[in-house]
């Protein structure tokens, strides 16, 4: 629509063109609707800063239905897949993608949380093992709700001691992932592995928060316990905000996270397996 053209100049034809043209270009509907969701949202910051009375013409953009539920865009891993992926990761002489896609499975956690770690967010000797999920200067939190500590069982206390010993760095956990865009450049390390296991599109590193997501619902953790885990808000409305993070519920979220990765089959058993792999051989 050329650079141009001032705020209030830009029209409705303008946003659709926009929108057609991110459609033709083979994204999906939900990466263009997320696309035009950041757009509206810059122009909004720029119309109140400059007190420009005009509407935004990109309110309300209607998209052409992809046929897919919000639940259907994104499914859990299949436990086979994950077993051939932690496979293949173990077997490469850089073993951070490993580790990175170990800790999220066992966690639940999302990839920028953990590729983002720092050695000072591990608490690992505390009475109750646990990470630290906190803003830092390479990486922002989706939503307060995110700013969390995460009890780990023993499998992931043992891969995080592994982390840390390996790290080249005094400072973040997994280096190679602290410059630019580094959860984007782990996305595109794992896809990569990924995508040679499974075509499906519904399938991506994101979606290691579904399969936690299934053991929490499987196992029965309480709802609250879960959300907590999650970095999600826990409940609707004003009691959400009641309370306050204490010894007790760090203790409670632990027992619920050892119940959650205490399967003795599929990845939990393999990830044990590699877990006391590693050790045997530092």
């Amino acid at each position: 629509i050329g650079l141009n053209t001032p705020l209030a100049g830009l029209s409705r034809q303008n946003a659709r063109r926009v929108a057609t043209y991110l459609i033709d270009s083979g994204k999906a509907t939900g990466t263009v609707r997320r696309y035009l969701t950041d757009i509206r949202a810059v122009i909004n910051l720029a119309l109140i800063e400059h007190d420009i009375p005009a509407a935004n013409p990109f309110s309300k953009i209607d998209l052409p239905n992809d046929g897919l539920s919000q639940r259907d865009l994104r499914i859990s891993i299949p436990d086979e897949i994950i077993a051939k992926m932690l496979r293949d990761l173990k077997a490469k002489e850089n073993q951070q993608p490993f580790l990175v896609f170990a800790l999220l499975y066992l966690t639940g956690a999302r990839l920028g949380e953990i590729t983002a770690l720092q050695c000072i967010d591990m608490f690992l000797d505390h009475e109750v093992p646990h990470i630290w999920i906190r803003p830092n200067v390479i990486r922002r939190l989706k939503t307060n709700w995110s700013a969390r500590q995460i009890p780990v069982c023993q499998t992931t206390l043992s891969l995080l001691r592994t982390a840390m010993q390996n790290t080249s760095d005094e400072e973040y956990l997994f280096p190679n992932y602290k410059e630019g865009r580094g959860a984007d450049r782990a996305s595109a390390r794992l896809m990569k592995v990924l995508r040679h296991h499974t075509p499906d599109k519904r399938i991506t590193v994101h979606s290691l928060r579904h399969n936690f997501r299934d053991r929490i619902r499987i196992l029965g953790i309480p709802f609250e316990q879960g959300k907590a885990l999650e970095g999600r808000k826990y409940s609707q409305g004003e009691e959400a905000h009641y309370g306050s993070v204490t010894t007790q519920w760090i203790k409670a979220l632990h027992l619920s996270i050892k119940k959650i990765n205490s399967n003795n089959t599929g990845p939990i058993c393999l990830l044990r397996q590699l877990s006391h792999f590693i050790i045997d051989n530092e």
